[in-house]
């Protein structure tokens, strides 16, 4: 069994309504995209 058990979320709403959003901020929160990325991405 693995260490960590695997998790699938399933983001439902309408357009334009912040999903992606939302989901970048709660993985960024996590840890799991890195600082610098986020940089990388705002430099674009």
């Amino acid at each position: 069994m693995p260490q960590k058990p695997h998790l699938n979320l399933v983001v439902v709403g309408h357009v334009d309504h912040g999903k992606s959003t939302a989901m970048g901020h709660f993985l960024f929160d996590l840890g799991v995209v890195d600082p610098r990325t986020i940089e990388e991405y705002a430099k674009e």
